[in-house]
């Protein structure tokens, strides 16, 4: 996390819009991390709201969504879902994510 802090915050000083976190998953934790906190939780902690963060991992179903902007995250990015599945937002919409 050492060499993404000294990005971050080289990244935040720049005026830009947001930063997107492109993260494995966006509940993982750092192997150099003491404690229990996960990428995503370390990396909004360290914006500190200077800057929207957007993130991408996993985020396949709306709970992955939730639970993502719960950790506070006020921008996510969906991609392998939509991939798989073009017409992902319509259904959550409608409540046929399942793929009713």
């Amino acid at each position: 996390m050492k060499d993404t802090y000294e990005l971050f915050d080289f990244l935040v000083e720049q005026d830009l819009d947001y930063i997107h976190a492109s993260l494995d998953n966006v509940s993982s934790k750092p192997v150099d991390n003491q404690d229990e906190q996960m990428r995503l939780e370390l990396i909004l902690g360290r914006a500190n709201g200077k800057v929207p963060v957007m993130a991408a991992g996993s985020i396949i179903t709306p709970d992955n969504a939730l639970k993502a902007m719960e950790l506070g995250l006020p921008l996510v990015a969906i991609g392998r879902a939509l991939i798989m599945n073009p017409n992902w937002v319509e259904k959550v919409a409608n409540g046929r994510e399942s793929g009713r």
